[in-house]
């Protein structure tokens, strides 16, 4: 492991993209900083076995956060700061995109019924979760932009989830895929092996005037690459498991972004 210093030198690194967003957002280092505390504490929560009846004073040692300050942030905590609805969306849009029980002849997704019980969107939230409303779901892409109405049924406008113009979503999206990061790269540096896939491609000397073709190529193969891991993995999830504790969460995510040399 890097040592304290290393580490905090490097974190300046991670934070500056954090910064960029706060200042573009009108959040100022007050508030950041009381975010950041928040943080601290929920997981020195999440560290202790019994989290309903946790010790100020060992919050206090391992956060560096004064008690009376740790008593009254304790109170601000969300239960769920990260209720990830989103990710319900992009598996749902995704098993649209992937599933040809929802295409057309030509193997494309297909306009679906929808705002009944029995109706093929319907049918299609079920197999992702039983837990959230069809309902919520449909009006949710429709005021995004996702998908549109067309002879009464629910027609799909892209491949993948895009929150579009909702800011705070695509930031929970972030938070989401960013937990994910840096608890894959800290599983890898403290194993013996490398157990997370983990790899970056980057070149900087490419021509301006590829970039449409070079972003058309990306989005293809990436869609590609999750849409076989997604059907692999599908057919891995219906497999009967008699004890729940013996299931796991599998999370591949992709990303890529063309920046003009300065």
């Amino acid at each position: 492991m890097k040592t304290s210093a290393s580490v905090l030198k490097s974190l300046q690194l991670v934070l500056l993209p954090l910064a960029k967003l706060c200042l573009e957002t009108g959040i100022s280092s007050q508030d950041f900083i009381q975010i950041i505390k928040k943080a601290f504490i929920s997981e020195a929560l999440n560290k202790s076995q019994d989290k309903n009846s946790f010790n100020v004073s060992k919050v206090s040692s391992l956060t560096g956060i004064n008690r009376r300050e740790i008593s009254n942030l304790i109170t601000q905590l969300d239960e769920d700061p990260n209720p990830a609805k989103f990710t319900i969306l992009t598996r749902v849009v995704g098993h649209w995109v992937s599933n040809s029980e929802f295409h057309n002849e030509q193997g494309n997704p297909k306009p679906l019924s929808y705002g009944t019980n029995d109706s093929e969107f319907h049918y299609l939230v079920s197999q992702i979760s039983k837990d959230i409303s069809p309902g919520t779901i449909s009006t949710q892409l429709l005021d995004d932009g996702t998908a549109t109405v067309i002879n009464g049924k629910l027609a799909l406008n892209f491949s993948v989830y895009n929150p579009k113009e909702n800011f705070a979503e695509a930031i929970e999206m972030l938070s989401a895929d960013l937990n994910d990061l840096v608890n894959a790269v800290l599983e890898n540096v403290t194993t013996k092996e490398a157990i997370n896939h983990h790899l970056t491609t980057e070149y900087d000397s490419i021509p301006i005037e590829n970039v449409d073709t070079i972003r058309s190529m990306i989005k293809e193969r990436g869609h590609d690459l999750h849409r076989e891991i997604s059907d692999y993995l599908k057919k891995l999830e219906t497999t009967p498991v008699s004890d729940p504790n013996e299931k796991c969460k599998v999370v591949f995510c992709s990303f890529s972004r063309v920046k003009k040399n300065e």
